[in-house]
């Protein structure tokens, strides 16, 4: 018996220190699965730790249907260059494990994630917790003490509608050959006078 292909989700926060993944089949959530990986300091090591995790993580997944990782990029942020440059670089090796896995990437921008997801686009962290608290209390029990697999499960929900809109753009785009024939009533002339 073959099975139905699927749409599976990932959503990874990442970071110099450590990546946080919350991922799904697509309309499965209440089986919805989260992996943390505490990564070295040592830069080339965690970012070849990065490639393979991701890439074991989602390779399966490619054999049952189309998979989808949402990556949130590098933000700028308080640590400057210093820590910036090091997200990059994990970032740089997740994209590179997603592709030889045979996903399609999906680039997160973390203010535009939060808008469309939580309504806010400057959010804190405590917004983003209250948020999975009351979305999916069920996921919070088990993670809410852990901002990172939060933030992936927003990354995670952002992923899911970007692919719904995307479906729906392409199934609009197939319409766009289809000719409709119907007969058209023309209105009668009055006669004139």
């Amino acid at each position: 018996m073959r099975r139905k292909p699927t749409t599976t989700v990932f959503g990874i926060d990442p970071s110099s220190r450590k990546l946080a993944v919350v991922y799904s089949v697509v309309g499965d959530e209440p089986t919805v699965q989260y992996k943390t990986l505490a990564l070295p300091q040592d830069k080339p090591r965690a970012c070849l730790m990065a490639f393979q995790w991701v890439r074991e993580l989602v390779e399966p997944s490619t054999a049952v249907g189309a998979v989808y990782v949402a990556v949130e990029m590098p933000v700028f942020g308080r640590g400057g260059p210093g820590s910036t440059i090091p997200q990059a670089q994990i970032n740089g090796a997740l994209l590179a494990g997603i592709e030889a896995a045979g996903a399609t990437a999906i680039l997160v921008n973390n203010a535009r994630a939060k808008k469309e997801v939580t309504g806010h686009g400057n959010i804190n962290k405590d917004g983003i917790r209250q948020w999975v608290k009351e979305a999916w209390p069920t996921l919070y029990a088990e993670i809410g003490k852990d901002q990172d697999l939060c933030d992936s499960t927003m990354i995670y929900v952002y992923g899911t509608r970007t692919i719904e809109l995307r479906n729906k753009i392409e199934r609009r785009k197939n319409l766009d050959g289809v000719v409709v024939k119907r007969r058209i009533k023309r209105p009668r002339r009055k006669a004139q006078v």
